[in-house]
């Protein structure tokens, strides 16, 4: 049986939650044992466990080692700077687009509008640096939002998974489906040089998400 606890806030956290109302705010949960993403409301009193969308990590516990999923942070003059250079572009998704945010780890609604950009995801000195495309929901960009562990754009595609070392050497691999993610990410984890894993959808072989030791 899987619980979840929340991460301590960082600095950042702290401003946003002591420096707002407290008062019903929307919250993405997770119910764990189902596996089911859910909205609800719940409120922010300081000293309880809380879920909002200011940058909060939640660690999955149980029969695994906890971890958490870590999106990319870009500031939007990065952006635009790479736009300049024709490495960014700005579009919208529409019926039937296949655009994962990689900041907040959900899928671009339609009609919302999101950057595909170039992006160096794994900046190591090793012959294992590597770049690419990558889409950057444009409000989840402004609004720096963060999502948890096993977001729901992983959980419905196919998946590779990279282990790395401390010095940014791989140390193994391995495939998903996405609902196995977990499993396959405790696997990776049994491998004692193995300091962070890459996430990467697997039929485009772009760039998905960084997972830690939380």
């Amino acid at each position: 049986m899987f619980t979840a606890r929340a991460v301590p806030p960082t600095l950042f956290e702290w401003r946003h939650i002591l420096g707002g109302r407290r008062q019903l705010r929307q919250a993405a949960t997770w119910n764990i044992e189902e596996w089911r993403y859910s909205r609800e409301c719940r409120m922010w009193p300081v000293g309880t466990f809380r879920l909002a969308h200011a940058p909060l990590f939640i660690a999955i516990e149980g029969n695994i080692m906890s971890f958490r999923c870590i999106g990319l942070f870009i500031d939007i003059n990065d952006v635009r700077a790479l736009s300049r250079k024709g490495l960014a572009s700005r579009v919208v998704a529409g019926h039937g687009d296949d655009l994962p945010c990689r900041f907040a780890l959900t899928d671009v609604a339609i009609n919302e509008a999101a950057w595909l950009l170039h992006y160096t995801h794994h900046d190591v000195e090793t012959p294992y640096r590597a770049s690419g495309p990558v889409f950057i929901g444009e409000a989840a960009l402004l609004q720096k939002w963060t999502s948890g562990v096993v977001p729901p754009s992983l959980l419905k595609r196919s998946l590779s998974i990279r282990a790395y070392d401390a010095h940014g050497w791989l140390t193994a691999a391995a495939l998903s489906q996405g609902a196995d993610l977990v499993q396959e990410i405790e696997r990776l984890w049994s491998e004692t040089r193995t300091d962070y894993l890459h996430i990467h959808y697997a039929a485009t072989g772009c760039y998905a998400c960084r997972v830690e030791r939380a």
